[in-house]
């Protein structure tokens, strides 16, 4: 049984393509980006838990102690409740839907510790009920001549991609199978190679509703590089001081 499932990748990575496969599953609500909120979350979780063991002996259980009422802090309680609050409120799954969660780019080296990683990982699957983890990967060589990537130092972009590689591999062996990992290579271009990933869910959608989906072209890349070229009057401002 899957409640929520969340889509943890890079940049690039083909995850717009494969949050629009996963919204084609009936009663699926899985929503996009949300700027690496729930690493916040855990932050403010964890430095509860860390509150606590350091200062719950100082609490004497009366008024007179400057940390009243910290050993009795509810970590896990609260960190289920700060959850339940999230899928409610930022998530706002619709009435009919049967498991929600969302896709996220920010889980590299370069946004987060590996420590960190570990924790968000296991806030994710245990704070939100039911929860499962897909891993999207694509090839170093692909990512680092797509986007902003291009742009980016080669070997940095290399030193990114691989060490996200190799700790979404890790989140996979830890979870097993709660996770389920899957590269670009087997869904670009063909739509039967999200199959294995929908046998893993238990869902289905019809042969032609995933050909439907997976051609559909997605711009947001480009729009992205549109918007940084300067505009008409910008270019011709320049020509004029040249």
């Amino acid at each position: 049984m899957v409640d929520h499932l969340f889509v943890i990748t890079y940049g690039r990575s083909g995850s717009t393509l494969l949050l629009n496969i996963l919204n084609a599953i009936e009663g699926y609500c899985i929503r996009g980006e949300n700027d690496g909120a729930t690493q916040r979350m855990v932050e403010a979780v964890e430095h509860m838990r860390a509150t606590k063991e350091r200062f719950a002996h100082k609490d004497d259980g009366t008024p007179q102690s400057p940390w009243y009422g910290v050993k009795d802090i509810e970590c896990e309680e609260w960190g289920k409740a700060v959850a339940t609050a999230f899928t409610r409120h930022i998530l706002r799954p619709e009435g009919d839907t049967r498991v929600t969660g969302f896709k996220e780019i920010r889980f590299t080296p370069r946004h987060q510790s590996d420590e960190m990683f570990l924790a968000t990982l296991d806030f994710l699957t245990s704070a939100f009920p039911n929860a499962r983890v897909i891993f999207n990967t694509r090839s170093v060589a692909e990512i680092a001549q797509s986007g902003w990537w291009s742009r980016r130092d080669p070997k940095q972009v290399q030193k990114t991609i691989e060490a996200s590689n190799a700790r979404f591999r890790q989140g996979k062996t830890i979870l097993g199978d709660r996770a389920f990992l899957i590269d670009y290579a087997q869904y670009n271009a063909n739509p039967e190679g999200f199959q294995p990933l929908l046998d893993w869910l238990g869902e289905s959608v019809p042969p032609e509703r995933l050909a439907e989906v997976s051609a559909i072209r997605l711009d947001h890349g480009r729009e992205q590089e549109l918007k940084r070229k300067p505009g008409l009057k910008t270019r011709l401002k320049r020509m004029l001081r040249a």
